[in-house]
């Protein structure tokens, strides 16, 4: 049961620490000095706004390695380094 409940809060640890990543695009966006840009979370996307999601490491598939190990290799460290002390 301890695993468990150990293995749940982690669960939790990571979607609240990934969640401002994520949100990010959706806040600049919100934010964005350019009413299309804005506007295009209600409308449908054209290929401007879907450039600048992509901008954004966490939106692009292609992103390079270094750019997502920027973003994401902390909480990737801790995460093994807690998985690993079980």
């Amino acid at each position: 049961m301890a695993r468990v409940s150990h293995a749940i809060l982690r669960v939790l640890i990571v979607g609240a620490a990934l969640a401002g990543t994520y949100w990010e695009p959706l806040l600049e966006i919100k934010a964005h000095r350019d009413f299309e840009i804005r506007a295009l979370l209600t409308n449908h996307p054209t290929q401007r706004w879907v450039d600048f999601v992509l901008s954004f490491t966490v939106c692009d598939l292609e992103a390079t390695i270094e750019a997502q190990d920027a973003l994401f290799a902390p909480l990737a460290d801790w995460l093994l380094e807690d998985i690993l002390q079980d």
